[in-house]
């Protein structure tokens, strides 16, 4: 009979499961993980955010530049080309062009 009682007492250590306060514990470490890394993740989409922002305005910034130095380009073309019967200068030392920058404007 001592046998009995003592294979039922292991029996019963091994499959008693976890107990409130192990669960608590548990929870409450998953709590502190939680409240750490969430802001810290929020501040690294935030931050990558303002570097697309940039980037987007770096690429219109340069984009507008290609276009404005491409009408620039055009319109000298075009008064070189022209006779001088209006007064105006035939090549592009006459006309003094200088290159602009977009950011000048």
């Amino acid at each position: 009979m001592s046998t009995i009682i003592n294979n039922s007492k292991i029996r019963s250590l091994y499959n008693r499961g976890f107990t409130l306060v192990e669960m608590l514990i548990v929870l409450v470490i998953l709590a502190i993980v939680a409240a750490i890394a969430i802001p810290v993740t929020l501040s690294i989409i935030h931050s990558s955010d303002e570097v697309k922002i940039a980037t987007d305005a770096k690429n219109i910034r340069d984009a507008a530049q290609i276009v404005m130095n491409d009408q620039v380009a055009k319109d000298a073309h075009f008064i070189s080309k022209s006779n001088n019967s209006y007064g105006l200068p035939l090549n592009e030392n006459e006309m003094n062009i200088t290159s602009t920058s977009f950011m000048d404007i």
